[in-house]
Protein backbone atom coordinates (compact mmCIF):
# COMPACT_ATOMS: atom_id res chain seq x y z
CA UNK A 1 0.00 0.00 0.00
CA UNK A 2 1.23 3.36 -0.14
CA UNK A 3 1.54 6.23 1.82
CA UNK A 4 -1.58 7.69 0.33
CA UNK A 5 -3.64 4.45 0.73
CA UNK A 6 -2.60 3.98 4.50
CA UNK A 7 -3.64 7.80 5.59
CA UNK A 8 -6.92 7.11 3.45
CA UNK A 9 -7.63 4.30 5.34
CA UNK A 10 -6.79 5.54 9.01
CA UNK A 11 -8.92 8.82 8.64
CA UNK A 12 -11.34 5.97 7.33
CA UNK A 13 -11.12 3.88 10.80
CA UNK A 14 -11.15 7.30 12.67
CA UNK A 15 -14.21 8.80 10.80
CA UNK A 16 -16.39 5.62 11.53
CA UNK A 17 -15.12 5.39 15.41
CA UNK A 18 -12.82 2.91 15.29
CA UNK A 19 -9.62 4.25 15.81
CA UNK A 20 -9.93 5.68 19.68
CA UNK A 21 -12.33 3.83 22.13
CA UNK A 22 -15.82 5.66 22.80
CA UNK A 23 -15.98 7.05 26.75
CA UNK A 24 -19.68 7.21 27.96
CA UNK A 25 -18.94 10.10 30.35
CA UNK A 26 -17.65 12.54 27.42
CA UNK A 27 -21.63 12.47 26.23
CA UNK A 28 -23.42 12.14 23.23
CA UNK A 29 -22.99 14.67 19.98
CA UNK A 30 -27.10 14.50 19.34
CA UNK A 31 -26.71 16.60 22.45
CA UNK A 32 -23.76 19.19 21.42
CA UNK A 33 -25.98 19.06 17.83
CA UNK A 34 -28.68 20.53 19.73
CA UNK A 35 -27.10 23.20 21.76
CA UNK A 36 -25.76 24.51 18.35
CA UNK A 37 -29.52 24.26 16.55
CA UNK A 38 -30.56 26.67 19.81
CA UNK A 39 -27.57 28.68 19.66
CA UNK A 40 -28.35 29.62 16.26
CA UNK A 41 -31.69 29.83 16.15
CA UNK A 42 -31.32 32.56 19.25
CA UNK A 43 -29.92 34.62 16.99
CA UNK A 44 -31.81 33.99 13.91
CA UNK A 45 -28.86 32.67 11.91
CA UNK A 46 -29.55 30.26 8.84
CA UNK A 47 -27.86 26.73 10.77
CA UNK A 48 -28.43 25.14 7.36
CA UNK A 49 -26.10 27.26 4.92
CA UNK A 50 -23.90 29.22 7.43
CA UNK A 51 -22.60 31.39 4.23
CA UNK A 52 -22.64 34.82 5.55
CA UNK A 53 -24.53 35.14 8.68
CA UNK A 54 -27.64 35.32 7.17
CA UNK A 55 -31.01 35.44 9.43
CA UNK A 56 -33.98 33.99 8.86
CA UNK A 57 -37.19 34.92 8.79
CA UNK A 58 -39.31 34.71 12.10
CA UNK A 59 -41.56 31.93 9.94
CA UNK A 60 -38.76 29.86 8.93
CA UNK A 61 -37.69 29.63 12.28
CA UNK A 62 -40.69 28.15 13.47
CA UNK A 63 -41.37 25.70 10.73
CA UNK A 64 -37.58 24.54 11.57
CA UNK A 65 -38.67 23.16 15.37
CA UNK A 66 -35.87 20.98 16.91
CA UNK A 67 -34.61 19.05 13.80
CA UNK A 68 -33.91 21.92 10.94
CA UNK A 69 -31.75 19.26 8.85
CA UNK A 70 -33.36 16.31 8.59
CA UNK A 71 -31.05 13.06 7.05
CA UNK A 72 -32.18 10.62 4.62
CA UNK A 73 -31.38 6.64 4.88
CA UNK A 74 -29.88 6.87 1.81
CA UNK A 75 -27.24 9.84 2.74
CA UNK A 76 -25.71 7.82 5.19
CA UNK A 77 -22.76 5.95 3.97
CA UNK A 78 -21.71 3.73 6.71
CA UNK A 79 -22.77 2.88 10.66
CA UNK A 80 -21.12 4.87 13.47
CA UNK A 81 -21.01 4.49 17.39
CA UNK A 82 -24.31 4.90 19.38
CA UNK A 83 -23.17 8.73 21.03
CA UNK A 84 -22.28 9.68 17.68
CA UNK A 85 -24.59 11.64 15.10
CA UNK A 86 -24.69 12.77 11.51
CA UNK A 87 -25.06 16.10 10.00
CA UNK A 88 -24.91 19.00 7.67
CA UNK A 89 -21.75 20.70 7.56
CA UNK A 90 -23.64 23.66 7.58
CA UNK A 91 -25.14 23.01 10.65
CA UNK A 92 -21.64 23.33 12.66
CA UNK A 93 -20.08 26.15 11.06
CA UNK A 94 -20.33 29.73 11.24
CA UNK A 95 -19.21 30.51 7.58
CA UNK A 96 -19.14 29.11 4.53
CA UNK A 97 -18.22 31.48 2.18
CA UNK A 98 -16.23 32.68 -1.03
CA UNK A 99 -14.11 35.19 -1.14
CA UNK A 100 -14.00 38.06 -3.19
CA UNK A 101 -12.47 38.84 -6.94
CA UNK A 102 -9.18 40.74 -5.84
CA UNK A 103 -7.55 43.88 -6.98
CA UNK A 104 -3.61 43.31 -7.32
CA UNK A 105 -1.00 45.52 -6.32
CA UNK A 106 2.97 45.38 -6.93
CA UNK A 107 3.53 45.85 -3.48
CA UNK A 108 1.00 45.95 -0.28
CA UNK A 109 0.64 44.90 3.85
CA UNK A 110 -2.10 42.57 2.29
CA UNK A 111 -2.06 38.98 0.46
CA UNK A 112 -4.66 37.62 -1.73
CA UNK A 113 -5.31 33.73 -1.23
CA UNK A 114 -5.40 32.13 -4.47
CA UNK A 115 -6.70 28.98 -5.48
CA UNK A 116 -2.86 27.62 -6.31
CA UNK A 117 -2.18 28.49 -2.65
CA UNK A 118 -3.71 25.91 -1.18
CA UNK A 119 -1.10 23.21 -3.46
CA UNK A 120 -1.60 19.59 -3.55
CA UNK A 121 1.64 18.49 -2.00
CA UNK A 122 3.48 20.49 1.02
CA UNK A 123 -0.17 22.03 2.41
CA UNK A 124 -0.74 26.21 2.32
CA UNK A 125 2.32 28.30 0.57
CA UNK A 126 1.79 31.75 0.96
CA UNK A 127 4.83 32.09 -0.83
CA UNK A 128 2.32 31.95 -4.21
CA UNK A 129 0.14 34.73 -3.27
CA UNK A 130 -0.04 37.96 -4.75
CA UNK A 131 -0.52 41.57 -2.98
CA UNK A 132 -3.84 42.53 -2.72
CA UNK A 133 -4.50 46.47 -3.58
CA UNK A 134 -4.66 48.34 -0.02
CA UNK A 135 -7.19 50.59 -1.45
CA UNK A 136 -9.76 47.43 -1.76
CA UNK A 137 -9.83 46.67 1.43
CA UNK A 138 -12.94 48.29 2.85
CA UNK A 139 -14.69 45.71 0.28
CA UNK A 140 -13.63 43.10 2.93
CA UNK A 141 -15.08 42.75 6.10
CA UNK A 142 -12.90 41.85 9.39
CA UNK A 143 -14.21 38.51 8.98
CA UNK A 144 -12.84 37.54 5.71
CA UNK A 145 -9.60 38.19 7.06
CA UNK A 146 -7.95 34.18 6.85
CA UNK A 147 -7.33 32.53 10.85
CA UNK A 148 -5.51 30.13 12.05
CA UNK A 149 -7.00 26.96 12.05
CA UNK A 150 -9.32 27.97 8.87
CA UNK A 151 -10.31 25.10 5.95
CA UNK A 152 -9.73 26.22 2.76
CA UNK A 153 -11.79 24.51 -0.18
CA UNK A 154 -10.55 25.18 -3.77
CA UNK A 155 -14.36 25.93 -5.41
CA UNK A 156 -13.18 26.10 -9.30
CA UNK A 157 -10.41 24.71 -11.24
CA UNK A 158 -9.91 22.23 -13.88
CA UNK A 159 -7.76 19.68 -11.28
CA UNK A 160 -7.91 21.91 -8.25
CA UNK A 161 -11.47 21.99 -7.53
CA UNK A 162 -12.75 20.27 -4.20
CA UNK A 163 -8.94 20.56 -2.98
CA UNK A 164 -8.70 20.94 0.72
CA UNK A 165 -6.39 22.47 2.78
CA UNK A 166 -5.74 23.88 6.06
CA UNK A 167 -4.83 26.77 7.01
CA UNK A 168 -1.98 27.19 9.60
CA UNK A 169 0.48 29.61 7.94
CA UNK A 170 2.77 31.89 9.57
CA UNK A 171 2.26 34.97 7.45
CA UNK A 172 4.96 36.78 6.58
CA UNK A 173 6.27 39.72 8.52
CA UNK A 174 4.40 43.21 7.89
CA UNK A 175 1.52 41.37 6.35
CA UNK A 176 -1.34 42.58 8.27
CA UNK A 177 -4.21 40.31 6.58
CA UNK A 178 -4.92 37.52 4.07
CA UNK A 179 -7.92 37.52 2.37
CA UNK A 180 -9.44 34.53 0.00
CA UNK A 181 -10.49 35.57 -3.50
CA UNK A 182 -13.51 34.25 -5.44
CA UNK A 183 -12.11 30.94 -6.78
CA UNK A 184 -11.47 29.92 -2.70
CA UNK A 185 -14.03 28.77 0.34
CA UNK A 186 -13.20 29.42 3.45
CA UNK A 187 -14.92 27.12 5.97
CA UNK A 188 -14.92 28.25 9.70
CA UNK A 189 -16.75 26.14 12.62
CA UNK A 190 -18.63 26.88 15.65
CA UNK A 191 -16.21 27.22 19.01
CA UNK A 192 -17.37 23.46 20.11
CA UNK A 193 -16.32 21.82 16.93
CA UNK A 194 -12.55 20.82 16.47
CA UNK A 195 -11.45 22.58 13.24
CA UNK A 196 -8.50 20.06 12.78
CA UNK A 197 -11.10 16.61 13.16
CA UNK A 198 -13.48 18.83 10.44
CA UNK A 199 -10.60 18.91 8.38
CA UNK A 200 -9.69 15.33 8.78
CA UNK A 201 -13.40 14.63 7.22
CA UNK A 202 -13.26 16.77 4.53
CA UNK A 203 -9.98 15.58 3.53
CA UNK A 204 -11.29 12.04 3.80
CA UNK A 205 -14.04 12.81 1.40
CA UNK A 206 -11.62 14.98 -0.96
CA UNK A 207 -12.52 13.00 -3.73
CA UNK A 208 -16.11 13.06 -3.82
CA UNK A 209 -15.99 17.11 -2.95
CA UNK A 210 -14.28 17.36 -6.33
CA UNK A 211 -17.06 15.73 -8.32
CA UNK A 212 -19.56 17.85 -6.67
CA UNK A 213 -18.83 20.98 -9.16
CA UNK A 214 -21.84 22.38 -11.16
CA UNK A 215 -22.27 24.95 -14.08
CA UNK A 216 -20.54 24.40 -17.61
CA UNK A 217 -17.80 22.22 -19.00
CA UNK A 218 -15.50 25.27 -18.64
CA UNK A 219 -17.10 27.10 -15.33
CA UNK A 220 -17.68 24.28 -13.16
CA UNK A 221 -17.73 25.51 -9.31
CA UNK A 222 -18.00 23.69 -6.17
CA UNK A 223 -20.73 26.35 -4.68
CA UNK A 224 -21.07 27.22 -0.43
CA UNK A 225 -24.64 25.63 -1.01
CA UNK A 226 -23.07 22.16 -1.93
CA UNK A 227 -20.84 21.89 1.31
CA UNK A 228 -23.17 23.37 3.74
CA UNK A 229 -25.47 20.42 2.69
CA UNK A 230 -22.80 18.16 2.93
CA UNK A 231 -23.57 14.83 5.84
CA UNK A 232 -20.71 14.57 8.00
CA UNK A 233 -20.25 12.24 10.95
CA UNK A 234 -19.94 14.00 14.97
CA UNK A 235 -18.88 12.31 17.86
CA UNK A 236 -18.72 14.11 21.04
CA UNK A 237 -15.88 17.02 21.38
CA UNK A 238 -13.90 15.31 23.52
CA UNK A 239 -13.42 12.58 21.25
CA UNK A 240 -13.04 14.57 18.49
CA UNK A 241 -9.79 15.99 20.30
CA UNK A 242 -8.97 12.50 20.69
CA UNK A 243 -9.24 11.11 17.47
CA UNK A 244 -7.04 14.24 16.06
CA UNK A 245 -4.31 13.48 18.84
CA UNK A 246 -4.53 9.69 17.67
CA UNK A 247 -4.71 10.57 13.82
CA UNK A 248 -1.50 12.96 13.94
CA UNK A 249 0.49 10.74 15.67
CA UNK A 250 0.36 7.95 13.17
CA UNK A 251 0.14 9.65 9.79
CA UNK A 252 4.28 10.26 10.16
CA UNK A 253 4.22 6.24 10.69
CA UNK A 254 1.71 5.83 7.26
CA UNK A 255 4.49 8.21 5.62
CA UNK A 256 7.44 6.04 6.60
CA UNK A 257 5.13 2.50 5.80
CA UNK A 258 4.31 3.94 2.42
CA UNK A 259 7.94 4.40 1.65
Amino acid sequence: MTAKDLKNALLQEAVQGKLVPQIASEGNARVLLEEIWKEKLSHGLDFANAKSGKRKSKKETALAGSNPCDIKEEEIPFEIPENWCWCRLGEICNEIKRGKSPKYADKSNYLAFAQKCNVKIGGIDLGLALYLDEKSITRYSETDNLVQGDIVINSTGGGTMGRVGLYETQVPAGIKGVYPDSHVTVIRSIGNINQHYLYYVLKLNQPALEKCGTGSTNQTELKPAVLADFVIPLPPLAEQKRIVVAIEKMLPLCEKLGE
